[in-house]
């Protein structure tokens, strides 16, 4: 009982196989970074992203800590 292995034939199919999953997987995030895009102008909801000063003064706080710990 032998085995006929064809090496090209295995690379290439591999090559195929590698090519569908990276193109599934770019198609499906491309979808996912799009409906995510639609969804925040649909809903239009806007964050205040900058820091309030107590935060600022924690952070600053922990900072300090974590140097003076290592």
């Amino acid at each position: 009982m032998t085995a006929d292995i064809n090496a090209g034939g295995l690379l290439s199919q591999g090559f195929e196989l590698m090519i569908m999953g990276m193109g599934t997987v770019f198609v499906l995030l491309t979808v996912l970074v799009v409906s995510t895009i639609l969804m925040s102008k649909i809903l239009g909801q806007e964050q205040d992203v900058s820091p309030s000063s107590d935060e600022i003064a924690a952070i600053m706080a922990a900072l300090k800590l974590h140097k003076t710990r290592t």
